[in-house]
This record gives C-alpha cells, sequence and structure tokens, in this order.
C-alpha cells in the first residue's frame, strides 16, 4: 500500500496543476477496497459504491475524476461494466514516472532548469517571505486562517518540500472550495494537513458546512481570503 500511497504523493509534488481533492479521494477510497480485498491484481468496483463511498452526487462529476485516474496512470480498466451499476473490473497501476529527487545529481540541474517555468522558493529561509507574498497579493486577509496556514507552509519546509508561487496559489483556491467559504472548516482542514503532514488538502467527513457562517469572499481576480 505505501508504494502507491508514496507514488501518488510523489507525483501530486511534481504536478500540482493536475492534482484534484475529488480525484484524489477517490483513488484513496480505491486504494481501501483493494486493502479490505488483501491487494488482489484486479478487482471489481462499481461507480455507484465508488460514489456513496466519496459522498459524490453527480455521475458525471465522478466519471471526469475516475478517468483522470486512468489518463494519469493510476488505475486501468480490466473489463469495463456495461452502465453505471455494474461493476468495472480493474487494476492498480504502481506510478513510476521519475521525481525530481530520483534524476541522477549530474543530470539534475539541466532537468530543473528546463522544465520548470514558474517562479521557485527554492531560497526562502523564513516565513517572513511567504506571509509577506500572501499579504501583498491579498490571497488571505483573516488573519487566524493566515497563521494557521503559515504553519502549514512551515511543516512543507521542514519535509523540504516548500511551495512554488503556483502551487501556493493552488492550495488557497483548494482550501476555499474545500471549507465552502467557512473560517472553522477552513481552520480544521489545514490542521488536518500539518498533524498529516500532507502536501495539499482534503475534505473534512462528517461536517455540515451549512451550519456554520462564511467568512471568505470571493474577489474579482485572483484567489482571495477574508
Amino acid at each position: 500500500m505505501f508504494e502507491y500511497f508514496n507514488g501518488y504523493w510523489n507525483w501530486a509534488s511534481d504536478n500540482p496543476e493536475k492534482v484534484s481533492s475529488t480525484s484524489t479521494a477517490i483513488y484513496f477510497y480505491i486504494l481501501s477496497v483493494a486493502n479490505e480485498l488483501h491487494w488482489k491484481p484486479s478487482f471489481g468496483i462499481s461507480s455507484t459504491q465508488i460514489m456513496n463511498g466519496v459522498n459524490i452526487q453527480s455521475y458525471k462529476t465522478y466519471k471526469k475524476h475516475f478517468d483522470e485516474l486512468i489518463e494519469n496512470g493510476f488505475i486501468k480498466i480490466v473489463q469495463e461494466s456495461k452502465n453505471q451499476y455494474k461493476c468495472n473490473v480493474i487494476a492498480l497501476v504502481k506510478n513510476t514516472k521519475a521525481s525530481p529527487k530520483h534524476i541522477p545529481k549530474q543530470v539534475q540541474s539541466t532537468y530543473q532548469s528546463t522544465s520548470h517555468n514558474h517562479k521557485t522558493y527554492k531560497d526562502v529561509k523564513t516565513i517572513k517571505e511567504y506571509k509577506d507574498y500572501i499579504e501583498q497579493n491579498k490571497l488571505i486577509k483573516d488573519e487566524e486562517i493566515l497563521n494557521t496556514f503559515l504553519e502549514f507552509i512551515e511543516m512543507r519546509i521542514k519535509i523540504k518540500k516548500p511551495p512554488t508561487e503556483k502551487s501556493l496559489n493552488l492550495s488557497i483556491k483548494k482550501l476555499r472550495e474545500l471549507s465552502g467559504d467557512k473560517k472553522n472548516i477552513a481552520i480544521k482542514i489545514i490542521e488536518n494537513s500539518i498533524e498529516a503532514n500532507w502536501q495539499t488538502f482534503y475534505p473534512l467527513k462528517d461536517i455540515n458546512t451549512k451550519q456554520t457562517q462564511p467568512t471568505f469572499t470571493r474577489a474579482s481576480q485572483g484567489v482571495k481570503m477574508t
């Protein structure tokens, strides 16, 4: 299981623009089913089962993110179902795509110089530079959320996975979507990622977001938190 788990996170770290909270939830639900089945080479699972397990209401949403897992090489269809109520027979695929940390030192510098077009924070020494960037761009205005988010960044730095400018913006966007613009839920989501050393955010289980008051405000440009 850890090979699949680590393989996914290595891929997610290298491809933050492709990471989706829904497809991630689907993948880890499939891993839990595979574990219960003692890691059979292939097994049957229906879309209805996955939708219920991950709490997805729309088949269209499920299909889009399920297909993303196939396109990104995490699962393959052994036998396709005839409709959404029948089981697909699927097999897990170990993600073996190279990550920069797996590339020999003599070619690593060339790889990094040609494969990353966005600004990185590899030279950041303190959290203050991240905080200044967030405040200057008005990405997070609520002080409590900002402080918790900075703790998340500090954890990423400690595990030697400091966020790039692009992944930082994507993380904030994902946080807003998962929290439903609710402050207490956003903070809990961040705290969960800090506790688990996750490099991204995941939805909370058994949370009724309608019971809390919104504290985020969507701005006309960019990703803004209030």
